[in-house]
């Protein structure tokens, strides 16, 4: 089987451009013996020869213009991957991994990735939507380069960065007796009514119940905004939203209430094993989501509980 080297493909295309063994040879910084024994070897491992030689140069043979043809299909596909690896290398090209929570998703993503992808248009993301926990064992786990969190979720030895801050609300049917009060105290009224709520692993879940005195009382338990909001519609209980996700369904048999607790201003966050890590790719679409500069991401936090 023929497996010349590069450097004897090279010569044979210097030598067959210049129609000089001696010119090519130098064209490719090599003495003429060692030029004329590659030559020679790669005759040899043809069987056939590439070049006629006379006493002004050389002409290409039959088999020898058929060389060229193919080995300038090797060197212009090489050139090829050159460009897409340098592409590659700085973040021109690629594919992000992102694991994003349903809050992320709703609110401040697609408009995001909208405008990422207008400036980026070599690079693909794969976008997943998990709750915060399994976002982040996403990312532990290499599934995703990095994920999007509620903060209220321990992020453990991961790198994280600040993402956005959100406000939750409380989305009650538009004919309940809260939907007349502009703003209320989660923890007066608790106690009084019925939640529709999501999974256990939710951050959402897990935040309502954290900050209850006294164990909530589920009406009902679903796993996706929209679901949420339906039933809360419906009159089958009330329930705790982000604002930004609540407000589409507001003319929707839904009233949104204002919450006066500290904790319903929450803050998300992204979370990867090691920014330093990231590929190129990666990197720029978290610099555009955070709005930092390369060098800013090298002062990360580590999670908070």
């Amino acid at each position: 089987m023929l497996r010349p080297d590069f450097v004897s493909l090279r010569l044979f295309m210097a030598v067959a451009r210049k129609k000089s063994l001696t010119k090519g040879a130098q064209s490719v910084f090599l003495t003429l013996p060692a030029a004329s024994k590659r030559i020679t070897e790669l005759e040899r491992d043809i069987g056939m020869p590439v070049f006629v030689r006379h006493p002004k140069g050389v002409e290409l043979t039959d088999v020898g213009l058929s060389f060229v043809k193919y080995a300038s299909r090797i060197f212009s596909t090489l050139e090829a991957l050159e460009c897409e690896l340098d592409g590659h290398r700085n973040g021109e090209l690629g594919n992000v991994r992102l694991s994003a929570n349903t809050s992320a998703i709703t609110q401040f993503l697609p408009g995001e990735l909208c405008s990422f992808r207008k400036k980026h248009v070599g690079i693909t993301v794969s976008l997943v939507e998990q709750v915060s926990e399994k976002a982040l064992e996403s990312v532990r786990t290499g599934y995703a380069d990095f994920g999007v969190y509620a903060s209220n979720i321990d992020a453990g030895d991961l790198q994280t960065a600040a993402y956005r801050k959100d406000r939750l609300v409380l989305v009650v049917p538009s004919d309940h007796l809260l939907a007349s009060v502009p703003a209320v105290d989660f923890d007066e009224i608790s106690q009084s009514c019925e939640f529709v709520m999501f999974p256990p692993k939710s951050s959402l879940r897990k935040l309502t119940e954290d900050v209850s005195m006294l164990p909530l009382k589920m009406a009902i338990e679903v796993d996706a905004f929209d679901s949420m909001c339906r039933m809360v519609a419906s009159g089958v209980g009330v329930g705790v939203l982000p604002k930004e996700s609540a407000i589409p369904y507001e003319n929707k048999g839904l009233k949104l209430v204002e919450l006066k607790n500290e904790w319903s201003h929450r803050e998300l966050r992204i979370a990867t094993r090691n920014f330093d890590g990231l590929s190129s790719a990666a990197r720029i679409l978290v610099e555009h989501l955070t709005g930092t500069a390369e060098s800013s991401l090298r002062c990360f936090n580590r999670a908070v509980a």
